[in-house]
């Protein structure tokens, strides 16, 4: 009989685990065997891998710790002249070897994802925000405050994007979209895409 201090499960189950602790008896003679206690009993989740030789002639080897982080943080930077930090605290997050999390974004198959496809390059989806939040701010972006007649302009949703006419058609987003009810005339927040 081989006795093993953990119970090794595949990579990717889910579900419940049951313990049943079933007592002793002695059913051939209706009687109560000696009593017993469990002590010290623990149920534990670990990342570690875990080596089961199949055959007790094998030496076990030794179970390797490592140690793991409960955040993780990306960053990027670039030559803009702001000197101001933007930061995202994403409670979904890609696994990146850190400790066992609630908020790890799973794929269509329900495995944990680490990585994602950008572009053919294999990233961290929050190393990914990090870049684009850096490439839109390397350059000043210009902000917009308009009031146009309602009736003179098309339907404009937080999706639209917005041509102004100047003199290098600039395109812009809808920051606030608001509307003057008693002169009739929209009022936009735009900023430079």
């Amino acid at each position: 009989m081989s006795i093993y201090n953990a119970i090794p499960v595949p990579e990717n189950t889910y579900g419940y685990i049951f313990i049943d602790i079933m007592g002793a008896h002695d059913y051939t003679n209706d009687n109560e065997i000696e009593a017993f206690e469990i002590a010290n009993l623990e149920i534990s989740y670990s990342r570690d891998t875990i080596d089961i030789p199949d055959s007790t002639s094998v030496v076990r080897p030794r179970e390797l710790k490592t140690e793991r982080v409960t955040t993780k943080e990306y960053s990027n930077t670039n030559t803009n002249d702001s000197k101001e930090e933007w930061n995202a605290n994403c409670i979904f997050a890609s696994d990146n070897n850190m400790e066992y999390g609630y908020g790890l974004l799973l794929d269509a198959n329900g495995n944990i994802i680490s990585t994602v496809e950008y572009d053919g390059d294999d990233q961290h989806p929050e190393q990914h925000l990090a870049d684009r939040v850096v490439n839109y701010w390397a350059t000043a972006k210009r902000m917009l405050d308009l009031s146009v007649i309602k009736n003179r302009i098309a339907a404009i949703t937080p999706h639209t994007k917005v041509t102004v006419a100047t003199e290098s058609g600039q395109v812009f987003a809808p920051l606030a979209i608001g509307h003057d009810w008693r002169d009739d005339k929209l009022k936009l927040t735009l900023i430079e895409l």
